[in-house]
């Protein structure tokens, strides 16, 4: 370790000043060709071989030991009998995971700062909008008699009662979307830097053998879902005394949950493919943005151009505002008015939910398989 910096240098490659030795000669492995890499892992043997020998030399002991050594590390043969040794020592999947859970619990629950402001955030937001849409259910829950009562004492035609009672659904449905949103961005943004900022810590683990990829990644997954089921409770709380919302809660309560797990997958799977923490404030524009361009929210998708619709299958938002608007709008009158036009089918429920769990475990997959890509890498 003394001489790395003066072995690289003999051999054309100087570290810069400042820069840490063991850094620099991992990011050289990683970034020089094939080619010059086997060459430097040449000299580099020749050198040990020369050096063993002249030391045996000296002392007249055997150098099979020190060949063997070096053997198992150079050597397909030898990295094959590494390998074997460092998997027959590990853990099983069952107590990798259970360590690992709790390692990041204890984590979470000593990081009490960022707990705080991940809730205190979620609540304020809640409140905002709760304030914004409050008592926008308790609208629309008017029957035929009052229609006609409007037309007889307002002097409104039928059209323009109806066009009223639609622009009140519409009022009521965008509350449910703003509900959605603070959902889906409260529960994405506490995960999206994770592998970023743990990077070091689970190459350097990993790559000695103390768990694998799958446990790793389930841990997270395993202490977000309750975190993100006490988020959702919180803010579907508030949103549902304060909006005077109408749908069965508990049904509201787990499409929420649901979407803020969905949440949790891309965000995890955005932290997995990138490696430094600013890389993340480019790529998360680009894969939550369009869940709500594709929401039907701002335009119907059949009103969008057909050639860019079959983007609207990749926005899970957009199937978790479709069973909020149907659990919501269940017992509302004229509810056909909204419903319609968001392209919401009543019978279509158990697709979207369907679609939902699809993308958690999609999602879930690719972040899995980028995690295990990038373990490979140092740089």
């Amino acid at each position: 370790r003394d001489q790395m910096a003066s072995h690289f240098t003999k051999v054309g490659y100087p570290c810069p000043v400042g820069f840490n030795p063991a850094d620099f000669v991992i990011f050289l492995m990683q970034t020089e060709p094939k080619t010059k890499t086997d060459e430097l892992i040449r000299i580099w043997t020749q050198e040990q071989a020369e050096a063993m020998l002249h030391r045996s030399s000296e002392s007249g002991l055997s150098v099979s030991s020190a060949a063997d050594e070096h053997e198992l590390c150079r050597t397909p043969k030898g990295r094959e009998r590494r390998a074997f040794f460092a998997s027959s020592v590990q853990k099983s999947f069952g107590k990798q995971l259970k360590q690992l859970a709790k390692r990041e619990l204890r984590a979470v629950v000593r990081d009490r700062t960022t707990l705080a402001v991940r809730f205190c955030l979620s609540v304020v937001l809640t409140f905002l909008f709760g304030l914004v849409f409050q008592g926008v259910g308790r609208t629309i829950l008017e029957t035929k008699d009052q229609n006609i009562f409007d037309q007889m004492w307002t002097g409104l035609s039928y059209a323009e009662v109806t066009a009223l009672r639609k622009r009140k659904l519409e009022w009521h449905f965008n509350a449910l979307v703003q509900v959605a949103l603070v959902a889906m961005f409260s529960a994405c943004q506490p995960v999206i830097l994770t592998f970023p900022l743990e990077r070091s810590v689970f190459l350097r683990e990993y790559s000695s053998g103390t768990y694998s990829v799958l446990p790793y990644y389930m841990s997270k997954m395993v202490v977000e879902v309750p975190l993100v089921f006490v988020q959702s409770l919180m803010t579907l709380g508030l949103c549902y005394v304060v909006m005077s919302l109408n749908g069965n809660f508990w049904a509201l309560l787990w499409t929420i949950v649901l979407l803020s797990v969905c949440s949790v997958s891309v965000a995890l799977a955005i932290s997995c493919a990138v490696r430094q923490p600013r890389e993340t404030g480019a790529v998360g524009p680009l894969v939550f943005v369009p869940q709500m361009l594709f929401s039907g929210v701002f335009i119907p998708v059949s009103h969008m151009p057909v050639y860019l619709r079959w983007m609207q299958y990749f926005s899970f938002l957009q199937y978790a505002i479709k069973i909020l608007g149907v659990v919501e709008f269940k017992n509302v009158p004229h509810k056909e008015l909204v419903l319609d036009a968001q392209d919401i089918l009543e019978d279509s429920v158990p697709v979207y939910v369907g679609f939902l769990v699809m993308m958690v475990l999609i999602f879930s997959i690719t972040g899995i398989q980028m995690l295990r890509n990038k373990a490979t890498h140092l740089f």
